[in-house]
């Protein structure tokens, strides 16, 4: 149950989840990534999918991982290039710099690693 809104500041929280090609940011790479900023999204939501095999590059695709997430290499393959992991991982930094937020998911931190990870050089995430 959501707490009446009056009593919570619901854009307070980052609502955070990556999909991957395995567990290893060095090796892997995410294929799908969703937030959503406050309990409504009004300040923002998104759902990427991203083609790791963009730009030549050749991640190992771990089938442990899909059975985990259930997203098939054919679902992402050809997922437009605009989509690359540098786009949604900015759109997560730029929401975590414009104020203090909970980050929420089921496991954050091995998220906001694939996050961090993805960034171009320049770009940092700011700590949680």
């Amino acid at each position: 149950m959501i707490p009446d809104t009056d009593a919570l500041d619901d854009d307070a929280f980052l609502f955070l989840d990556t999909e991957t090609t395995g567990l290893d940011t060095g090796r892997h790479a995410m294929i799908q990534l969703a937030y959503c900023v406050g309990l409504t999204g009004r300040l923002g939501s998104e759902v990427f999918l991203i083609d790791p095999y963009r730009d030549g590059r050749c991640p190992a695709w771990s089938l442990e991982a899909e059975a985990v997430h259930g997203v098939p290499l054919t679902s992402v393959r050809g997922a437009p290039h605009r989509w690359s992991p540098v786009t949604p991982a900015i759109s997560v930094a730029e929401a975590l710099r414009i104020r203090p937020l909970v980050v929420v998911g089921s496991n954050p931190m091995f998220d906001l690693g694939f996050v961090g990870a993805a960034l171009p050089g320049g770009h940092s995430l700011p700590r949680v």
